[in-house]
């Protein structure tokens, strides 16, 4: 019997050392997987750097910002002249009666340079130091809506994931008012009315925890193909959105420099540029040509040299190249006229923006301060409740006062991140710049 009872308590001890060995396993597999995450999880900056390297969009405007610059070094090379050779050989074996057939080469070497064509290599190269300009600016002016974009989802899920704790606190407190609510029903001292409001508000609250849930993952394939990425897979945050730099007050700087200003400017000088080409339609086109080349039955006979020059002047196209000038000139109206309007659609932006920034900053401020506020209400209100001071009519009131403040407090610091963004973008500058 003791043999027996020993073997029980060393058999029983083995199997519970076994257990906390197991369980031991699986906390540090558990906080190891957790670390791993953490690890992986990509913090503001991690996601510029990663915007920076594989945004399709940017990708395809670097490379469009490649051909601009091929374009402007082409368009340099009409100033310089060009060297062309030719060359050939014929071999001919027929008898005709009057020798057995000879062979013959020949070759030349052509070098030709365009002394005037109206101003049209100068006009060429302005227009494309203008595609230039305006790749530039399409590219800072989708930088800054990019980055926009990026802080807005970032924000979002930041503020999603908050949002989803809080709903977790407010249907565990919807959870505990019905059951408040309902032992009162069931002793008699509440109406069904009540009951039945408390139930249906701790379904919506389990609705609204669920809502968050999708509209989490939702916002996490935004941020993937921001970043690039074609899946959500291993992909998760860390840390908070930094606040904006920029200094509000300097809006005739911002303006100056805006990357639509810059824009605009192009298109004007592009315009410029086109009727400076069109114009040249109206003055002759002299080249100079060197040539030097021979013929025969070997390659040192017969060698020939010319040098001329070469005049082309138009004379009567029935109106075609009044009519392009004409239309060039107008596409350079037009865009004077929108290089106006631009600084008065940036200056718009900017008041706006700046307005909704200031008025998102003090909302923060507000909302904690209510939030604060109902939190005390509602503790004292709860009391109240349990010991029947207050009606649920009065009670629900505190209730839902103090869970609309919780959301809007959190929600006001998400928009506030919004608004930043939205200045950053209005003023043309985002994180990317930085």
């Amino acid at each position: 019997m003791i043999n027996s009872k020993y073997k029980y308590i060393h058999n029983k001890k083995i199997k519970g050392s076994i257990f906390c060995l197991l369980l031991f396993h699986l906390i540090f597999a558990i906080n190891s997987s957790v670390a791993n995450a953490q690890e992986k999880a990509l913090s503001f900056k991690d996601c510029i750097k990663e915007l920076k390297e594989n945004n399709k969009e940017l990708v395809a405007l670097k490379y469009e910002k490649e051909a601009a610059i091929y374009k402007l070094k082409s368009s340099k090379a009409n100033y310089f002249p060009s060297l062309d050779a030719n060359a050939g050989a014929s071999s001919n074996k027929i008898d005709t009666g009057l020798g057995k057939g000879s062979d013959m080469y020949n070759w030349g070497l052509t070098l030709s340079q365009n002394l005037f064509k109206g101003f049209k290599d100068s006009a060429n190269v302005d227009l494309a130091y203008a595609n230039e300009a305006q790749n530039l600016a399409n590219i800072a002016i989708a930088e800054a809506r990019i980055s926009k974009e990026l802080k807005e989802v970032f924000s979002k899920i930041v503020y999603l994931k908050k949002y989803l704790e809080l709903s977790k606190k407010i249907t565990n407190r919807r959870n505990e008012n019905f059951d408040v609510v309902n032992l009162r029903y069931e002793a008699g001292n509440e109406n069904k009315g009540s009951f039945l409001k408390a139930k249906a508000q701790l379904k919506e609250a389990r609705f609204e925890e669920k809502e968050a849930k999708r509209e989490l993952d939702a916002s996490l394939f935004t941020l993937a193909k921001i970043l690039g990425r074609d899946s959500i897979e291993n992909l998760d945050i860390k840390g908070e959105v930094p606040h904006t730099k920029y200094n509000v007050d300097s809006e005739t700087l911002y303006l100056n420099n805006h990357p639509k200003l810059l824009l605009s400017k192009a298109n004007v000088a592009l315009s410029k540029a086109q009727v400076k080409i069109e114009e040249g339609d109206f003055y002759p086109s002299i080249d100079l040509t060197l040539k030097t080349g021979g013929s025969g039955g070997s390659v040192s006979k017969n060698i020939d040299h010319s040098i001329g020059v070469n005049a082309n002047v138009p004379i009567l196209n029935f109106g075609r190249d009044t009519n392009s000038l004409n239309e060039a000139k107008s596409n350079l109206s037009s865009m004077l006229e929108r290089e106006t309007l631009s600084k008065q659609e940036i200056k718009s932006d900017i008041k706006n923006a700046k307005a909704n920034f200031l008025s998102s900053k003090e909302k923060v401020e507000v909302n904690k301060d209510l939030e604060e506020a109902s939190e005390v209400r509602a503790e004292i209100g709860r009391n109240k409740y349990n010991i029947g001071m207050l009606t649920f009519e009065n009670w629900d009131i505190i209730e839902n006062d103090l869970i609309s403040y919780q959301k809007s407090s959190l929600r006001s610091e998400y928009e506030l991140i919004v608004a930043e963004a939205n200045f950053e973008n209005a003023i043309g500058i985002g994180v990317l710049n930085d």
